[in-house]
């Protein structure tokens, strides 16, 4: 498997539960991994620290930030969603200068 380090890409659903996790093939396909339970209507956006090893998921209803570990190309959650007090809808990395 060829691609990212961490070898996901993710497909955002809109009103849905659910993130699909499909890895990169070395031929560039999408082959489906599993499905990861957000806890939450409308996965909005994802972000993976600059490491790889945990994925960041927005959920707009009810807004919160879900953090779930990368392990062997599945998304393993780690503890509970953090409310955001609003709706959630982007999120990105910033480097500090």
């Amino acid at each position: 498997m060829s691609g990212p380090a961490h070898g996901l890409d993710f497909e955002q659903p809109i009103f849905d539960l659910e993130q699909q996790v499909k890895a990169i093939e070395a031929s560039g396909a999408l082959t489906w991994v599993e499905f990861a339970p957000t806890g939450g209507v409308s996965p909005r956006g994802f972000a993976l620290d600059p490491s790889g090893a945990f994925c960041y998921v927005l959920i707009e209803m009810p807004g919160t930030l879900k953090t779930f570990r990368v392990d062997s190309g599945r998304l393993l959650p780690v503890g509970d969603a953090l409310p955001l007090g609003g709706k959630a809808i982007g999120i990105a990395w910033l480097r500090r200068p």
